[in-house]
């Protein structure tokens, strides 16, 4: 998770009326020239106390003001790095831009077809045994949404935290009996979520991972993934996520609903 998508998360969470709500309002209003900001200068810039842009930056992940202030200065520096195009390289064709999209769509029509049903039935009965289903992503997913419903729906705890602290403190709960998954950007401007899967691995609870880096971070910890379904998820990108939750997600709902 990026400096932004960290922002942009508690922004977007935080309820209209309250003080983090206030103070990142005027941090995005005023982004371009808090480069070399203070932990004072932010303070009076949005208004509040000291204490409250450092429990803030904590709230985000961040071990103290220095290591947010670094990734807040190498964010507004380098912006174009960290606003990657899904697409490639960023680029105002629009011609480009869909005949990406139509390869990818080309590809994910192949694999689609390609699919083990055994596998995606593996998922589906796993998810059925468990006690507690939970998901670690910044990103916000409606298919994943409408899945957790299902699965709430059939008795299931569930969660999504896109948070690193809060994830951190939801997995302590995980056990053998729980299935996470697990959504890491693979880029070295992103905090490091392997915290976060030391806690699941020692808690016995089974990974899915949804992140379309096939020897990313996730490798190593996790117990299924994306390309066991989608070969091709790297060459796809997001588009594969959607597309791999629902399959899950339609025959959850037909077997078990």
């Amino acid at each position: 998770m990026n400096i932004f998508r960290n922002l942009t998360n508690l922004y977007a969470m935080s309820p209209v009326d309250s003080t983090y709500y206030h103070a990142l309002n005027e941090i995005f209003r005023n982004l371009p020239g808090l480069a070399n900001a203070t932990i004072y200068d932010l303070a009076e810039l949005t208004d509040v106390s000291r204490s409250t842009i450092w429990r803030m930056v904590k709230d985000m992940g961040y071990e103290d003001f220095t290591a947010f202030r670094a990734a807040l200065s190498n964010g507004i520096t380098r912006y174009s790095l960290y606003n990657r195009s899904d697409m490639g390289t960023a680029t105002d064709d629009l011609s480009a831009v869909k005949d990406t999209i139509l390869n990818r769509l080309s590809l994910l029509s192949e694999d689609v077809r390609a699919a083990d049903p055994g596998k995606i039935e593996e998922i589906a009965d796993l998810l059925h045994r468990a006690g507690r289903v939970s998901v670690y992503s910044s990103q916000r997913e409606v298919q994943m949404d409408s899945l957790l419903q299902n699965l709430a729906m059939s008795g299931k705890s569930v969660s999504y935290r896109m948070l690193l602290p809060e994830m951190i403190a939801d997995a302590a709960a995980a056990d053998e009996n729980s299935v996470a998954f697990v959504h890491a950007l693979e880029f070295t401007e992103t905090l490091d979520m392997e915290p976060l899967l030391k806690i699941l691995q020692k808690q016995g609870c089974t990974m899915i991972s949804l992140g379309v880096s096939p020897d990313g971070t996730l490798s190593g910890y996790t117990d299924l993934s994306i390309f066991d379904v989608l070969g091709h998820a790297a060459r796809i990108g997001q588009f594969a996520v959607p597309v791999f939750l629902t399959l899950i997600n339609e025959l959850y709902r037909g077997k078990y609903l």
